[in-house]
């Protein structure tokens, strides 16, 4: 046991200390194969790089990433760019929704809801924008462990102590996570191209400058949100709706208009005829009002329908308020759950592994598989993040009277992209 105890770090240095006892035992090299002899070359100047550093390649492969030239980093030019300085930014290139006071409700209604469109047009694409940009830091990171996985296996290759199988399942994630990094740099850039139209920005450079204007994540949820009844919220939505407003007054001009207790017969002749309804099936026909009294009289259906339309609408809304308070409930749960329990965990993974790993207690390959776990964590926190601020735009366009928009929000399993257990 003390043995195997002294040999461990040996193994976690990706050394080989089983070759030279096994070179004595066998039939001794020809000394003129000159193949042979450059691959024994070979091997033993790859084993003499990696024995420079303690704990073997992944210390050389960080050696030379310090020792690179360092990228130059744009500096910030101010402070970030807020949602809110975007939607000021943009509403100045909006002049008509400015001016005097309409002349009508009508026009009031119709500049208002263009307000809002716009105003939640612009916000969603500042969302959108950070939350690409986070996500193509973030797959960059998840690249440069791919590319890393990808080189420590060449050179393990090289230095005789893997096989060509496990050196490809290497270079299969590296080109995966590739793949991924183009494909957040197209959706990055779309992301900006459209805030940019949204602010105006014409030249190239100012849209590349953009990208360092952008907060590096979005802002963190709050802790807890106000529980108040379901009922009150639908009431306020229900209230704020300046479309239901209007037609709750033409509807009251049509009902004001009729003789009294024509409208109540009407009903009581309607709930006549649904009970002539079968209860064991399907009916053969449309229930029918005898009293053709009520059927001839043309204004009184149209108080009757644009009465039935509201209570419609009415009942839409409400169930368009709980819908989406519900869902702005969920989201936020998610984005606590990820952003404050799941993240947190996986980092302290990340830490108690690498600390293993400097005392050779875990391997490269354990280490950098929490290092992927780590990232597809984050990534997630920040895609749940994403969707709490979504709903919470919906919720907000709610409240001031605009239309439902019912955005799709589901934030994915913190799980997704983790990395494999093959190694």
């Amino acid at each position: 046991m003390n043995a195997m105890k002294r040999a461990w770090p040996a193994v976690v240095a990706l050394a080989v200390p089983w070759w030279p006892a096994w070179a004595q035992t066998q039939t001794p090299t020809p000394p003129d194969n000159p193949a042979l002899s450059e691959a024994r070359q070979q091997w033993r100047e790859a084993n003499e790089r990696v024995g420079e550093f303690p704990r073997g390649h992944i210390d050389l492969l960080k050696w030379e990433q310090r020792n690179l030239p360092p990228a130059a980093t744009p500096a910030r030019p101010g402070p970030a760019l807020t949602a809110d300085e975007a939607v000021r930014r943009a509403l100045r290139l909006r002049p008509e929704l400015f001016g005097a006071a309409p002349a009508n409700p009508v026009q009031a209604r119709e500049r208002h809801l263009a307000l809002l469109a716009h105003i939640t047009r612009v916000r969603q694409a500042w969302q959108d924008a950070v939350l690409a940009a986070q996500a193509l830091a973030l797959q960059q990171a998840r690249s440069e462990v791919a590319d890393s996985g990808a080189e420590l296996g060449r050179r393990m290759v090289q230095a005789g102590n893997w096989s060509q199988a496990r050196l490809l399942r290497e270079q299969v994630t590296q080109a995966r996570e590739g793949l991924a990094l183009v494909q957040a740099r197209q959706a990055e850039r779309g992301a900006r191209e459209r805030l940019a139209r949204e602010l105006g920005l014409t030249s190239a450079s100012e849209v590349a400058a953009l990208a360092q204007q952008l907060p590096a994540e979005l802002p963190e949820p709050p802790a807890t949100l106000d529980t108040p009844d379901i009922d009150t919220i639908a009431s306020r939505v229900v209230a704020a709706d300046a479309t239901l407003a209007q037609q709750r007054l033409d509807t009251g001009r049509q009902v004001g208009a009729l003789p009294g207790g024509l409208l109540e017969q009407l009903a009581r002749a309607r709930e006549g005829a649904v009970a002539t309804l079968p209860s064991d099936g399907l009916p053969a026909s449309a229930p029918v009002i005898t009293d053709t009294r009520l059927t001839r009289e043309h204004a009184l259906g149209e108080a009757a329908e644009a009465q039935a339309a509201l209570a419609r609408a009415e009942t839409e809304r409400r169930s368009q308020a709980r819908e989406a308070w519900g869902r702005l409930q969920d989201q936020h749960a998610l984005a606590r759950q990820t952003g404050t329990l799941m993240l947190p965990l996986v980092t302290a993974q990340e830490q108690e592994t690498l600390l293993r790993y400097n005392g050779m207690l875990q391997s490269t390959w354990e280490l950098l598989d929490a290092t992927r776990e780590r990232l597809a964590a984050a990534t997630a926190a920040a895609q749940a993040r994403h969707a709490y601020w979504t709903a919470w735009l919906d919720w907000q366009l709610l409240l001031a009277g605009g239309p439902y928009r019912a955005t799709a929000t589901d934030a994915p399993s913190a799980s997704a992209g983790t990395a494999s257990e093959d190694h």
